[in-house]
């Protein structure tokens, strides 16, 4: 029987922004990052983990907001800061795919994708997925 493990990536943001690091929950009971600028439902409080990681002579913070709700299912939103004209040349879809390969990477590519969809949550666009052993 095929274990599943399932990120849920509600919203994926590429923000450059300035305010503080705090999460709080909203009066709708959904999780929220001004910095991340995101909103979204975790079943409980999510934790930030911040890596580093380097991309050419660039360095950038990952920050990644998770939540390893049961063995086999886990929450996460990342983002990271990249300068604008960094970005710039690639669209929104180029950009989240790359999040995507990014996280299978991380994962050793130990999973394979087994749904994914393109999402709008508070008029942000994201992606969910669901990887699978």
């Amino acid at each position: 029987m095929t274990k599943n493990l399932i990120f849920l990536l509600f919203v994926f943001f590429i923000s450059i922004s300035c305010s503080d690091e705090d999460i709080f929950k909203t009066t709708t009971q959904e999780y929220a990052s001004k910095k991340g600028k995101f909103i979204a439902k975790f079943p409980q409080a999510p934790e930030l983990v911040v890596f580093e990681n380097k991309v050419g002579l660039n360095e950038y913070s990952i920050h990644r907001y998770g939540l390893a709700y049961t063995p086999n299912k886990n929450f996460s939103i990342e983002y990271l800061d990249y300068q604008p004209k960094e970005i710039e040349p690639f669209t929104d879809d180029e950009l989240y795919n790359k999040a995507i390969e990014n996280t299978l990477f991380i994962l050793k590519n130990q999973f394979k994708i087994q749904y994914q969809e393109n999402i709008v949550q508070h008029g942000l666009k994201g992606k969910t997925y669901i990887l699978e052993f």
